[in-house]
């Protein structure tokens, strides 16, 4: 696949992440996903696991996270985007960040997602959002 597809399949996979749609359909059969280490959702997951990861967090949110795409590069099979998010907690705290992601590409399909962002800002929203998930769990949500 070209260069120019590899970046518009990256930057779809931002939009369909906005639009809370599944996502699965933009990766290999064994992507992976990986977090850069420092933070609570630190970690390498596969794909399943992390739309379910996803959908779980996003339940916390009045919508999902909105991207602002500053900066896209690419070359080769590699697509790096850096950008920032922003979205509110349905306790009305705002939720906002920034990333570095840097998509590995084969065959027309991600094959690898490496994010980096901004660890301190996880770290300091993470109480919010597990107290938010106690009640809902405590609802029976």
């Amino acid at each position: 696949m070209s260069i120019e597809h590899n970046k518009q399949q990256a930057v779809a996979l931002l939009s369909a992440i906005e639009s809370g749609i599944d996502i699965r359909s933009y990766f290999t059969d064994d992507a992976r996903w990986r977090v850069v280490e420092g933070c609570p959702l630190s970690g390498d997951y596969a794909i399943a696991d992390l739309v379910s990861a996803m959908g779980r967090v996003f339940g916390l949110y009045k919508y999902p996270p909105r991207f602002r795409i500053e900066h896209v590069t690419a070359e080769e099979n590699r697509v790096a985007i850096y950008c920032r998010s922003s979205s509110e907690l349905i306790d009305g705290s705002p939720v906002d960040n920034e990333y570095h992601f840097l998509m590995l590409f084969k065959g027309g399909l991600i094959d690898e997602v490496r994010e980096f962002l901004n660890t301190a800002r996880v770290i300091e929203i993470m109480p919010k959002l597990e107290r938010l998930m106690a009640s809902a769990q405590h609802r029976g949500e």
